[in-house]
């Protein structure tokens, strides 16, 4: 199984996994490790809800272009939703416009 190398086996995990351990890394000193968390759970389920998270994490760690990025993934996937709305006007008041 290990092909004779010693360590731990990987296995894939599914996207709810990388998304509670994102919510749990969603601290001011680890936002990265929380965006690249969700990241990879957007990658296994593509839902534009966990997009949106996504967002939101992006939008606190101050980078507003790849929030606005995950913003319109989201709203290519469900439309307008009134989350998305909220998002949106967040990013635009970060770039004061």
């Amino acid at each position: 199984m290990n092909n004779g190398e010693k360590g731990v086996v990987p296995f894939e995990r599914p996207a709810a996994y990388w998304a509670k351990k994102a919510r749990k890394a969603y601290t001011p000193s680890r936002m990265p490790d929380a965006a690249l968390m969700m990241r990879k759970a957007l990658e296994k389920s593509g839902d534009s809800r966990v997009a949106l998270e996504l967002a939101s994490i992006y939008r606190s760690m101050h980078c507003i272009s790849a929030a606005e990025r995950y913003l319109m993934k989201a709203a290519a996937d469900c439309g307008i939703t009134p989350e998305l709305c909220y998002e949106t006007g967040l990013c635009a008041l970060e770039r004061q416009e």
